[in-house]
């Protein structure tokens, strides 16, 4: 007999906003009166790297210019500063005069990232560390001789997916989650591993490839309460041709991430619930919850017994707008 699995998807995606810019800033790093001292705080947004301010033993790479046009120094690129938990000690002494020196900067330090190159940005964790939360900043103001303190705002160059993935009480499997992969769908080349991060504007450049993807591996044990999993992802605009893997006690099961722009410093919520009637099998299943057993409330018409979308009676399901068949990621009035 011919055993049939069934592994149930119901995604629901929420963009989390930037928030405000905290206060509270590090302090500069000190050498003469003339030289450049730098302060930093870091965009408030919904990332990996949660706080506004930077780790004691982080370091990042600078690149001084002459009001942003040419270097300001023969030797002011890519000069590394490191963080003591209070204070920035720079490389390389910059010597200030009347002319505005502009900062820009990059987390984390690069040593390959020089003046005729761009920063190198790579999302493929690390087996050790995982992903990188890449960060890129650039002064508020032009420091000089008089007033040498650069103020250093930093902003997230990626965007993060949180999946929260459930086990309903109804799957039959052990749960064990082992891997989560974002990945193309065939002839796709949405997700990209690599992109080139100007140094002077932070334009990010995506490198496409189609047989690009993000692994990341856990070690956990579904159940009714969802463990977080992270993915960092260079921005892109998806529509139906990205896919998430998960393997599952052993079998591969995926589904793809419906239409969405996905921008840097924002956060992007998948709620998934697991259900099946067997616990292995794998396979490519639809997305959105289960087909509805029908019940007669004594209308002209039968009903389903859960909304659409969902997978149990009590859950939401999606939302949709009136007379479209698709869920969207905006309701506003727009």
């Amino acid at each position: 007999m011919k055993t049939i699995n069934y592994i149930f998807l119901s995604l629901w995606m929420g963009v989390m906003l930037l928030s405000a810019c905290s206060n509270e800033i590090d302090n500069g790093y000190s050498q003469h009166n003339n030289y450049l001292n730098i302060s930093t705080e870091i965009e408030n947004t919904r990332s990996v790297r949660t706080g506004n301010t930077f780790s004691k033993g982080d370091s990042i790479s600078l690149k001084v210019l002459l009001r942003k046009y040419g270097l300001y120094t023969d030797s002011s690129s890519n000069i590394r500063a490191d963080y003591d938990g209070s204070s920035w000690t720079l490389s390389r002494a910059v010597a200030l005069n009347d002319n505005g020196a502009y900062v820009c900067a990059f987390y984390p330090y690069d040593k390959n990232a020089t003046y005729f190159y761009d920063y190198a940005i790579d999302v493929t964790p690390n087996p050790s560390s995982g992903q990188t939360d890449f960060l890129y900043g650039k002064s508020s103001n032009y420091a000089n001789a008089a007033n040498p303190t650069a103020k250093i705002l930093f902003n997230h160059v990626l965007s993060r997916i949180t999946l929260q993935i459930t086990k309903a009480s109804t799957d039959n499997g052990d749960g064990k989650l082992t891997s989560v992969v974002l990945r193309n769908s065939s002839g796709s080349n949405v997700i990209s591993q690599l992109a080139k991060l100007s140094y002077d504007t932070g334009i990010l450049t995506p490198t496409k490839d189609i047989n690009a993807k993000i692994t990341i591996p856990t070690s956990v044990t579904l159940s009714n309460s969802p463990p977080s999993v992270d993915i960092l992802v260079i921005p892109t605009r998806i529509n139906n041709n990205a896919e998430i893997e998960l393997t599952v006690d052993g079998s591969v099961y995926n589904t793809k991430i419906s239409a969405d722009t996905l921008m840097a410093g924002h956060q992007y919520i998948y709620p998934i619930s697991i259900n099946r009637t067997s616990g292995s099998g794998g396979g490519t299943v639809p997305a959105g919850g289960t087909v509805g057993n029908m019940v007669d409330l004594g209308l002209s018409v039968k009903w389903a017994d859960h909304n659409v979308g969902a997978t149990n009676p009590e859950d939401y399901g999606g939302y949709f707008a009136w007379g479209e068949t698709a869920t969207k990621t905006d309701y506003s009035f727009s």
